[in-house]
């Protein structure tokens, strides 16, 4: 948030980025873990990454909208990359960016709390 000014809560929670920002960037790069690319497509991803980094740092939501928006647009089932390199998963560095900033993003919800996980694995095997 911009310094110099003071916001209302609601003007400070519609600045920040909600439970459910977070939780559609982490099931995108949770998706594109199982992606296969072009190395001109893994460098895209890692320039994606630093910015969508940046995005949850200043905690703006129109940057990680944008951030995803991208990434997106990288998807190979939405997609055809154009580049006639072989495609191969993930690079290891772009693998260890893209768990690093899961983590990053499920570590703390907008109000304090871990965002759930859905699906079968959330599920209590008790």
């Amino acid at each position: 948030m911009p310094s110099g000014r003071s916001y209302t809560v609601q003007e400070a929670e519609a600045l920040s980025i909600d439970d459910r920002l977070r939780a559609e960037a982490r099931d995108l790069l949770e998706d594109t873990l199982a992606w296969t690319a072009s190395r001109a497509s893994w460098d895209q991803t890692g320039e994606i990454l630093t910015a969508m980094n940046a995005a949850l740092g200043a905690e703006d939501p129109d940057a990680l909208n944008d951030a995803i928006a991208r990434l997106e647009d990288l998807d190979p089932h939405r997609a055809t990359d154009g580049n006639a390199e072989p495609k191969t998963p993930p690079p290891a560095r772009t693998l260890d960016r893209l768990n690093e900033t899961i983590h990053q993003i499920g570590k703390v919800g907008q109000h304090g709390q871990i965002p759930p996980i859905s699906g079968p694995s959330a599920a209590s095997s008790d």
